[in-house]
């Protein structure tokens, strides 16, 4: 059969919102859904409104239960203090760190994790201490490797690299281009790639260029619909709307 490219748009937001799609549900799927700093609110489509947070909080929504349902989460870089909904308050960071919650065991839920820029210092609670990158570098862990856990990987602007711990360091991608990788074939294992803002193209390493997306846009990547792969979404803060596209 016959592969068929579908588009919707969906408008749900407004300037200003961040956007927070997770799966909140344990569908598998991901939920359109958005922060809004000035009140401290998520919106989560068709699913609920709740408060939680205040205006300079980083959303980080992540299983860390490990029941297959995102929590409603900030990172508060004021105080280093991360605000998991109905489980925890934990301290665990400093001012300029950059909150990566993954599941680095693997089978756990997500672990609190931070990136330290300054020092190119990852701090996953519980786990390890681990220097791997430079100050500048934007950290992108999932499995690359694994089937499970994430690897610790950065991507650098400045030359278009990824560096993959414990797999393998290549080009891909240019200054200014935001990384989004995720699971773009049938394979259990994500795949590196770019999103770049100058002409709004998807560029997925070992895979399709695709047009999707206008300047100013913000690009997330992840299964929307129930499809087998990621889908190329992108938020556009301007007028609230979501612009999804996939394939089935």
């Amino acid at each position: 059969m016959a592969t068929v490219t579908r588009t919707t748009t969906i408008a749900y937001g407004q300037n200003g919102d961040i956007p927070v799609a997770a799966d909140f549900t344990g569908d598998g799927r991901a939920e359109i859904a958005v922060f809004r700093p000035s009140t401290g609110t998520w919106y989560i489509r068709g699913v609920s409104v709740v408060r939680y947070g205040q205006n300079g909080d980083i959303p980080v929504p992540a299983d860390f239960t490990g029941d297959g349902r995102a929590e409603i989460a900030v990172f508060r870089p004021s105080t280093g203090t991360w605000y998991i909904r109905g489980v925890s308050v934990v301290r665990y960071g400093n001012p300029g760190d950059i909150p990566v919650p993954r599941d680095y065991v693997g089978g756990s839920g997500a672990q609190i994790a931070v990136f330290r820029p300054s020092t190119g210092t990852w701090y996953i609670r519980g786990v390890s201490v681990v220097r791997y990158g430079n100050p500048g570098d934007i950290p992108v862990p999932r499995n690359y490797v694994s089937s499970t856990a994430a690897e610790i990987a950065v991507f650098r602007p400045s030359t278009g690299t990824w560096y993959i711990r414990g797999g393998s360091t290549f080009p891909y991608g240019q200054n200014g281009d935001v990384p989004v990788p995720a699971r773009y074939t049938s394979t259990s294992v994500k795949t590196a790639a770019v999103w770049r803002p100058s002409n709004g193209t998807w560029y997925i390493r070992g895979g399709s260029t695709i047009s999707w997306g206008i300047r100013g846009d913000i690009p997330l990547a992840g299964n929307f619909l129930g499809t087998s792969v990621a889908d190329q979404v992108v938020f556009r803060p301007s007028n609230g709307t979501w612009y999804l596209r996939w394939q089935e």
